[in-house]
């Protein structure tokens, strides 16, 4: 993706959705206090120490929630001082080439979906992006965040998404997208059918992007002639046969300002601990000399033992695959290809860069995530076209689901079926130039 030249935002669309409100807070866009919220909980027994609640901004959806103890929110739903919560955001993503070139490719419209069922409780955002360059006018990629909270013990290796309300409330879905590993930097005969548990008080969220063309692209034409992905390979490729080559981006904020804590600490994928308060801090005006952090999981703990830590687990691989369309069912078919090591990096904004976002640096404590996983091969056709998904879970580090956990990762045996990736020189993120700014 040798073109991609400019800066590139994969917008994932912030837009009104319904729900109750039941926590009220002060700002919308960084809620200091709890906003505009819908709420849920994983157990009926609040006491229980799996037991989380999660919640989204109906205002913000890509805004989510993950708090606790459960018995600390009053019949009417709002939390009594012993209450602690983590808020986690999806704020930019990008296309890298091989080069650190980044591409601009802008939204054109998108979905937003929640549902509170009875194993589980789902809320979902995605983007349809297309490119600048008018060669490919038809090239769409679609993008998006999906958080689960599991209210039972669910076992699975495979996760439906949301791509598209067809009509109000009515959502189309692509179905069974492989999720499980199959093993690191491996192919895939099909999708390994070793399930992942998920236990109730799990807390999980999915990225998942896929390619398209758009038939209803003014003057959409097919092929390496045309306007859509095909024409990008035979722009942009690489090598013989010609490839696209490069990276997704996604960037998303933990802030645990409402943990009442500055105690955050994580384990580099080299299997050393660093804490928050020993981390370097990163100016917003001067991005090359951050120190950028390898990430494999994050615990963030309530001084005052409140009854809720909050444990992010990074599994370090994703899969990838490709799609088609059955024109008998009308729906997306999909077939993992194989499964890859995803790099994680972590920065950690300065008092100043805080202050320039409209926060108050004292009372604010947040990280920046960036994930970045290699798509090279990325093509698509009307009927046809790649994917990827990444499957992360946060979980309340006081109850026994953590402990399984983080059991599994100090034996080498962590999610994701990867192990520990040794760490790497870490360049900075594309996302420098555009953080400054976006946030």
């Amino acid at each position: 993706m040798a073109m991609l030249k400019q800066a590139m935002v994969l917008m994932f669309l912030v837009v009104p959705t319904g729900g109750k409100p039941v926590w009220t807070p002060s700002d919308i866009r960084y809620d200091r206090r709890l906003s505009d919220i819908s709420v849920t909980s994983s157990h009926t027994n609040l006491t229980d120490d799996d037991c989380v609640v999660g919640a989204f901004n109906n205002n913000e959806p890509s805004h989510v929630y993950v708090g606790g103890p459960c018995s600390e929110l009053d019949a009417n739903g709002e939390p009594t001082d012993k209450f602690r919560w983590i808020e986690m955001f999806t704020f930019y993503a990008n296309l890298e080439d091989t080069q650190g070139n980044t591409a601009d490719m802008p939204a054109e419209g998108g979905v937003v979906h929640s549902a509170d069922g009875t194993t589980h409780a789902e809320v979902g955002i995605g983007g349809y992006n297309k490119f600048e360059d008018p060669d490919i006018s038809g090239a769409r990629l679609f993008a998006s965040t999906t958080s689960y909270l599991a209210k039972s013990t669910l076992e699975f290796n495979t996760v439906d998404f949301v791509t598209a309300e067809t009509s109000q409330g009515v959502f189309e879905t692509v179905d069974n997208v492989c999720v499980q590993s199959c093993g690191a930097d491996s192919n895939c005969n099909g999708c390994p059918t070793t399930k992942t548990t998920a236990n109730a008080g799990d807390f999980k969220y999915s990225i998942f992007a896929a390619s398209y063309d758009e038939a209803q692209a003014p003057g959409y034409a097919a092929g390496a002639t045309g306007t859509g992905w095909m024409k990008a390979v035979e722009k942009y490729g690489e090598g013989n046969p010609k490839q696209l080559k490069g990276f997704l981006n996604v960037y998303q904020a933990i802030d645990f300002s409402n943990m009442k804590s500055t105690n955050l600490t994580f384990t580099k994928a080299d299997g050393t601990s660093v804490k928050y308060k020993d981390m370097s801090g990163c100016s917003a005006t001067n991005l090359n000399a951050c120190t950028y952090y390898t990430v494999k999981s994050v615990l963030v703990a309530d001084e005052r033992d409140s009854g809720f830590s909050g444990l992010y687990s990074f599994p370090t691989t994703y899969n990838r695959g490709s799609w088609t369309w059955n024109t008998q069912t009308n729906k997306a078919e999909t077939t993992p290809s194989d499964t890859k090591t995803v790099a994680i990096t972590m920065v950690k904004p300065d008092d100043a860069w805080v202050t320039s976002m409209g926060m108050v640096a004292a009372n604010t404590k947040m990280v920046f995530l960036e994930y970045k996983f290699n798509i090279t091969g990325i093509d698509a056709t009307l009927t046809e076209g790649k994917w990827m998904a990444y499957d992360p879970t946060v979980q309340n580090a006081k109850g026994a689901n953590a402990a399984k956990t983080l059991a599994a990762q100090n034996s080498g045996s962590g999610s994701g079926g990867g192990g520990a990736v040794q760490a790497a020189t870490v360049q900075a993120p594309p996302m420098a130039a555009h953080l400054a700014t976006s946030l």
